[in-house]
């Protein structure tokens, strides 16, 4: 199951990630995806600041294993961008450790093979790209995981809704501006 959103230049990316963790079942692991630049950590910032993370995320990129506790739950936030060939075996330990009971982002998500990824009970996929005028591409995808495929299934129509929702909305306040964003017509 895969959805594809076009964003504007705009739409911030930590609104996206505030989106999707409301979506999101406990227990869900999210692999972002996306060139250096396109706002992998800024989508985190959002997904933790919705699970009530007071604290400030940072991009994981030389301590690469960053665990928070939030009102929500607990949230893991890792990212593989200095590990080519897939993590080594400190983060594979904290990855898989107390999966079931948290959410888990990793940045650089394409590095974490199948084999690791089906231990979740769900699985989701986040792609960032650039679009013509510094515009986002979103390709959100269900990957399954070990879950009940139902509930996988509705968090991922209910994910997918409230992007296109967000969209929109976004698009409906962009056209109420005039040129350089200045209100008019």
């Amino acid at each position: 199951m895969s959805s594809v959103f076009i964003f504007p230049s705009g739409f911030p990316t930590s609104g996206l990630g505030e989106m999707v963790s409301l979506d999101c079942p406990k227990g869900s692991l999210v692999l972002l995806e996306g060139p250096t630049g396109i706002g992998k950590t800024q989508f985190a910032k959002g997904f933790a600041a919705m699970l009530g993370i007071g604290e400030t995320l940072t991009s994981p990129t030389f301590v690469t294993i960053q665990e928070y506790e939030g009102d929500r739950g607990a949230l893991f936030h890792g990212d593989l961008d200095r590990f080519p060939s897939g993590p080594d075996p400190d983060f594979l330990e904290a990855f898989l450790s107390n999966r079931e009971n948290r959410w888990t982002l990793v940045e650089w998500g394409e590095r974490i093979g199948t084999s690791l990824w089906v231990l979740f009970p769900y699985v989701f996929r986040v792609c960032l790209s650039w679009e013509d005028g510094g515009g986002r591409k979103v390709e959100v995808t269900y990957l399954g995981g070990i879950g009940p495929r139902l509930q996988g299934e509705t968090a991922f129509e209910r994910l997918s809704g409230s992007l296109g929702t967000a969209l929109k909305a976004f698009m409906g306040q962009t056209e109420k501006m005039g040129p350089g964003g200045v209100p008019g017509s």
